[in-house]
C-alpha cells in the first residue's frame, strides 16, 4: 500500500488546520537504509519540516509498505446417500502458512513511532470445519 509521509499543523497557513495535506521536506533518500525492520521501515532522517509557510516536497503516496501475501485453502469431500441426498465435509484454513506482514509504517512526521511499524496487515492463522447436508 502506498503512504505519504506527512507533518501535523497548518505551517503553509491555509486556515484548514490538522487536516494531514502537510507533507514532510523531501532531504535525502528514503530508501537509503541497510536493512527494513519494524523499527525502521524507511530512512527517517531523509524528511525535515518544511519552513513556515510552505508545503512539503515529498510527494504524495510516495513510499510504500511491504507487500502482502496470504494463502487461503479449502479441501471439501462429498459423500452421496442414495438419489436425493448428499453429505459435503469441508476443511478451510486463512493464513496457512501464519506469516505476518507488516502494515503500513507510521509516516506522522514528528511523531515518536515516525518510520516505524506498530502492527500488522494480515491475521493470525484461522481453521475451520463444516457439514452441510443437501437434501
Amino acid at each position: 500500500m502506498p503512504f505519504t509521509p506527512s507533518i501535523g499543523g497548518d505551517s503553509a497557513n491555509t486556515g484548514i488546520g490538522n487536516s494531514g495535506y502537510m507533507t514532510a521536506n523531501l532531504v535525502g533518500d528514503p530508501n537509503n537504509i541497510s536493512k527494513r525492520t519494524a523499527d525502521q521501515f524507511f530512512n527517517i532522517a531523509a524528511y525535515a519540516a518544511p519552513p513556515i509557510y510552505t508545503f512539503g516536497t515529498a510527494g504524495r503516496n510516495s513510499l510504500r509498505s511491504a507487500g502482502f501475501w496470504n494463502l487461503d485453502t479449502s479441501l471439501l469431500r462429498k459423500f452421496p446417500m442414495g438419489e436425493r441426498y448428499q453429505v459435503e465435509l469441508r476443511a478451510e484454513a486463512f493464513n496457512v502458512f501464519n506469516h505476518p506482514t507488516l502494515d503500513i509504517p507510521n509516516g506522522r512526521f514528528g511523531d515518536s513511532n515516525f518510520g516505524r511499524v506498530t502492527g500488522t496487515a494480515s491475521v493470525a492463522r484461522q481453521l475451520q470445519m463444516g457439514t452441510k447436508f443437501t437434501f
